[in-house]
């Protein structure tokens, strides 16, 4: 195989990894068009999600954890709360099973929303 051959899965392994980025859009919407976020133990299924103006999120609780949502971001395991203007209401939404959604978004920008009760767990909506 070669040193030749050898650096260049090294490169193509480099360049992979540099292309690869967090998810930005979810895979599944409902069947109103809505984006499906799942949340799990203590984290939601992507970090990140794309949702069109006028449209809306699905959050899904598979873990039957309980989770406690609503608009911030974690800080040095501490909760900043900032509810965004014209953001859909959330005002710490309760769920442990099943699902809810929340919208239209009707505002372009960026919403930052948090579990308050597993820190670190955070979704960046984007709607551009």
């Amino acid at each position: 195989f070669g040193a030749t051959g050898l650096a260049g899965m090294a490169l193509g392994a480099i360049l992979i990894g540099v292309s690869a980025k967090p998810a930005t859009v979810s895979a599944a919407t409902t069947s109103d068009g809505a984006v499906v976020v799942h949340l799990g133990l203590s984290a939601f299924s992507t970090t990140a999600v794309m949702v069109p103006l006028g449209g809306k999120l699905d959050f899904v609780d598979d873990s039957n954890i309980p989770h406690q949502l609503t608009y911030g971001v974690w800080n040095n395991g501490q909760t900043q709360l900032a509810t965004p203007a014209n953001a859909p209401a959330l005002n710490n939404r309760a769920i442990s099973s099943g699902s809810f959604e929340i919208g239209p978004f009707t505002t372009a920008g960026t919403y930052h929303i948090l579990c308050v009760i597993h820190p670190g767990m955070e979704l960046t909506v984007t709607v551009p």
